[in-house]
């Protein structure tokens, strides 16, 4: 296995389980609620978390794509109605991409691929934007936990 596969591999594992770790804080009694009305809440963000990380796992393996229509996707989004099944969606996510990242060849590293707003990156570069993606959406969490006075770092 290449470097830049390990260091993906690394970072993707360690992304979900802070961000997994980070909605464990969130009381239940908050996990549907989104801030001034408008933000996503906690489920959908691990959710839609999980339904992007299987789309990468797909470009990366070369797999058809997981939904076909944005409805498709939202649905399975929209299915995560309880911390349960965001986190086991998310984990059988993970499990997924790490797949895919793992038994990519040495040879597609150097290929550029087309990020979903259209930039151009090395595929090795592009391993590690599930596992950037997946902090993103923890910063998202940690507002939640901030905003709801919890200042601990989870």
């Amino acid at each position: 296995m290449h470097l830049s596969q390990e260091v993906a591999l690394s970072a993707t594992l360690r992304a979900a389980d802070d961000l997994a770790r980070a909605a464990r804080a969130v009381p239940p009694e908050r996990h549907r609620w989104q801030p001034g009305g408008v933000a996503r809440n906690l489920l959908w963000i691990l959710a839609h978390c999980a339904a992007e990380n299987r789309f990468f796992a797909a470009i990366y393996s070369g797999a058809p794509l997981p939904y076909r229509t944005q409805d498709e996707r939202e649905a399975a989004v929209g299915a995560c109605d309880t911390l349960e099944r965001a986190q086991s969606f998310l984990g059988t996510s993970v499990t997924e991409l790490c797949n895919a990242i793992a038994a990519l060849p040495d040879n597609r590293l150097s290929e550029l691929m087309v990020m979903p707003w259209g930039e151009r990156l090395p595929m090795a570069l592009g391993l590690l934007a599930p596992a950037q993606h997946m902090q993103y959406h923890q910063g998202q969490v940690n507002l939640i936990q901030a905003l709801l006075g919890d200042d601990e770092h989870h």
